[in-house]
């Protein structure tokens, strides 16, 4: 197969795979396998829902330190939250909460980091 003509023969990854099993991260793309979603146990669940408290509780401490350099991006939609996203990096901001990147097709990436912070030579994700 020839790699630089079949961009979409290639799932788009993100942070999570590359911390992840390499078997694993293939068996999760394998369009070929059935897979059967299995429900949180409830102490999964609960380990889910403090660890989205806890972040926000950090997101509105952030945003109570550094006021309006600090931009949360509360968007659930792809491409709004991916528009959002871009505008705050081209604002005046200094830290973006909650964004989401663009997909970067060509290397086959994605990402929806928790922070984003802004440097001398641009942005670094924080997740």
């Amino acid at each position: 197969m020839d790699i630089g003509t079949r961009d979409d023969a290639f799932p788009l990854l993100n942070a999570y795979a590359a911390r992840t099993c390499p078997v694993a991260t293939q068996l999760a793309h394998d369009s070929t396998l059935e897979v059967v979603a299995v429900p949180k146990t409830e102490s999964e669940q609960a380990r889910a829902d403090a660890g989205l408290t806890f972040e926000r509780s950090v997101f509105d401490a952030l945003v109570d330190f550094h006021g309006s350099t600090c931009v949360r991006i509360q968007a659930d939609e792809k491409e709004r939250s991916q528009s959002e996203t871009e505008a705050a990096m081209s604002s005046e901001a200094s830290i973006v909460l909650g964004g989401w990147l663009p997909d970067d097709v060509g290397s086959r990436r994605t990402g929806r980091p928790d922070v984003l912070v802004h440097v001398e030579d641009g942005w670094v994700p924080i997740d």
